[in-house]
């Protein structure tokens, strides 16, 4: 299942550069798909930092951040979720405090995949808001990184 987790990973970054690289290429970004955007990677990132029980999780879920940081953060969620990936078991229970104070209890695999479809949802929101806006989304769906 890891080696499962790390394909479909390397596709998420893979779906999260070609949009990055969209939203730069625009001479004006509808701010609701940097909102967007922004969260989808500020998420993941913070699930990134429940898993390793870090004590503070840096920022929130909805925090806006520019487009300039999308590459870095980008890079650093599919390295440490490789990491992740190598070192733990899915298995493992993880407790966590999401962000409205409430206690819970998931899986590393459980939130790994999470990760997965909550990302895959808000780039589809992203090509919505683009096409909207009569700009062209790149296509991100898993069968066009496999073909």
């Amino acid at each position: 299942m890891k080696e499962q987790f790390r394909e479909w990973y390397s596709y998420n970054s893979e779906a999260n550069l070609k949009v990055i690289q969209n939203l730069t290429e625009l001479k004006e970004i509808p701010d609701r798909a940097i909102d967007i955007f922004s969260h989808l990677l500020l998420a993941h990132k913070i699930w990134l930092e429940r898993i390793d029980f870090r004590d503070t999780i840096s920022g929130k879920p909805w925090e806006k951040i520019s487009s300039e940081e999308f590459l870095a953060i980008n890079k650093w969620n599919l390295e440490f979720t490789l990491e992740v990936l190598k070192e733990q078991e899915l298995n493992k229970r993880i407790s966590y405090t999401n962000s409205k104070g409430v206690n819970f209890n998931n899986s590393i695999e459980e939130i790994l995949f999470h990760v997965l479809t909550h990302s895959s949802y808000h780039r589809g929101q992203v090509a919505i808001l683009l096409r909207q806006e009569n700009f062209d989304p790149p296509l991100t769906d898993y069968i066009f990184y496999k073909r």
